[in-house]
């Protein structure tokens, strides 16, 4: 690996000069001298391991670019994985071949005749994909001696494989929870005691898995319920009375409660920690795998969750929702905000722009269907639908659905009372209807007829060659702030610039 000779020696006469002593029925042995090998507490120990660990990287890495190793790909156009390492944990890929399987073992023998490390076999397993024949299996087990295949398997704690019962899956949290409880009760300890247990070792149990999977909220509910328990005690018949209710309890100290964490919003903001850190380390390897794998040519705000997802990216845009509520995009020079879409305005509640585009404005062209139609060119049509056939009709309705529109907006902003657009626009039809019913009923009691001067004008264009302004403004009383627009529209009608500004009332 490019160490000289000098320090090699000094390395090796750290490590041959320990000495052991072995305890055989209660009696000391004669002393043994080590030749080689790395031991745990051993303060060389850390700095020793990376190196044996990054000898057998560069082996692994040799054998992948010389095409001797497959490494996986998720999906074809993602940085290939030949292997992963976790302190003294190894996790490898390769081809269900009895040729690669021979060289992961020869890259196995020389790790272990340079570093003087052996393998457990024990303590190694195969996964196989379901697509493997048995054949294959029996070929790769045959080469890799000692090795034995699992069905679920663990690594670094976490299940290889997520099946459809999450709950059956994760139930090993629980379990571990309960274990745990139970060995304080018979301990005598005070409410200070258990509060720190409960914060400090109970609740830091989950925190791992919980960075990567989000847990189902009836377990959560379970674990939660255990906590509940031991918090308050027990009986020899059975539980004390909960005074409180969890919820109640899970509230920040500075409103008079105890500060425990609610294990489902734990959750979410361990999730969205994790999404934060692809969105803002872009080069990271699992950066790199879950752009090309789930948001290729797109961001992580326009993503979504389909049914051939994993259980890990699904956990993670199940806190995309809390991360979005939590971030503000930084303007700096401008060329990367959109201005309508992104969440830039510091004053704004949501961070974007309330005020929409002239041109954006959604209303139907013909008539009222539903409330999520796509509208066109309402501007145009509007200015001669009153010399149209049943045009000053299409107007009144259009009129009628954005006044309902803005007592709705009224209802929401001043007496905190939503009401769903679906409501909004039948009762601007029912209203619409009935007027049309009393002008009916009205024309045939009194005959009457209508008139061209009675037809609406609406806009007026100017002379030819002309540029017309209107302008308005209006005042929030709320917040003292008032906004101003202006429009100039050439003689055809076709907009030529919009202005609007915002000022501070006096």
């Amino acid at each position: 690996m490019g160490f000289c000779p000098r320090w090699i020696q000094w390395i090796m006469e750290c490590v041959t000069s320990v000495t052991y002593s072995v305890n055989i029925n209660g009696e000391k042995t004669s002393f043994v001298r080590a030749t080689r090998g790395l031991r745990q507490g051993d303060p060389l120990f850390p700095y020793l391991f990376l190196i044996c660990a990054e000898g057998f990287s560069s082996l692994i890495k040799q054998a992948n670019v010389q095409g001797k190793l497959t490494g996986m790909k998720i999906p074809q156009r993602a940085p290939s994985l030949s292997h992963l390492f976790f302190a003294a944990d190894s996790l490898m890929f390769c081809k269900t071949s009895g040729e690669e399987a021979v060289q992961l073992r020869r890259i196995l023998d020389v790790d272990k005749r340079a570093f003087g490390q052996l393998i457990n076999a024990e303590k190694s397993s195969l996964f196989f994909s379901k697509n493997v024949k048995d054949r294959q299996r029996e070929g790769v087990m045959k080469e890799l001696q000692g090795m034995q295949q699992v069905l679920q398997s663990k690594y670094l704690g976490l299940p290889l494989v997520i099946g459809r019962s999450k709950r059956q899956v994760f139930g090993f949290i629980r379990q571990k929870t309960i274990t745990r409880l139970k060995g304080w009760k018979e301990k005598l300890l005070g409410q200070t005691g258990k509060e720190v247990l409960l914060k400090f070792v109970i609740m830091a149990l989950p925190t791992y898995v919980m960075s990567c999977y989000l847990l189902p909220k009836a377990l959560c509910k379970e674990i939660c319920s255990e906590m509940a328990k031991f918090w308050w005690g027990q009986k020899r018949n059975g539980h004390k009375i909960h005074w409180l209710s969890w919820g109640k309890i899970t509230e920040v100290k500075a409103e008079g409660r105890l500060g425990f964490r609610e294990l489902h919003e734990f959750n979410l903001a361990l999730l969205a920690k994790q999404l934060w850190r692809i969105l803002t380390r872009p080069n990271l390897l699992m950066s790199k795998i879950m752009k090309a794998r789930y948001f290729k040519g797109t961001s992580i705000w326009k993503s979504k969750s389909s049914g051939v997802n994993s259980s890990g990216w699904k956990s993670l845009l199940n806190a995309k929702e809390l991360l979005e509520k939590g971030i503000k995009k930084r303007v700096g020079d401008g060329k990367s905000i959109n201005i309508w879409e992104d969440r830039w305005l510091s004053e704004s509640d949501d961070g974007r722009v309330k005020t929409r585009k002239v041109e954006d404005i959604k209303v139907q062209r013909e008539g009222l269907e539903t409330y999520k139609n796509k509208f066109w060119h309402w501007w145009e049509e509007q200015k001669d639908a009153a010399n149209k056939e049943n045009g000053r009709e299409r107007i009144v309705l259009t009129i009628n659905l954005l006044w309902q529109i803005w007592k709705s907006r009224n209802e929401r902003q001043f007496n905190d009372k939503g009401r769903d657009p679906w409501l909004t626009a039948n009762k601007a039809v029912m209203e619409w209807r009935e007027y049309q019913d009393a002008q009916e009923a009205e024309m045939e009691i009194g005959g009457y007829s209508k008139s061209k001067e009675e037809v609406w004008k609406g806009w007026k264009r100017p002379k030819e060659d002309w540029v017309k302004i209107n302008f308005d403004a209006a005042l929030h009383q709320k917040s003292n702030k008032a906004g101003w627009g202006m429009v100039a529209r050439k003689w055809q009608g076709m907009v030529a610039r919009k202005w609007q500004g915002m000022v501070l009332g006096a």
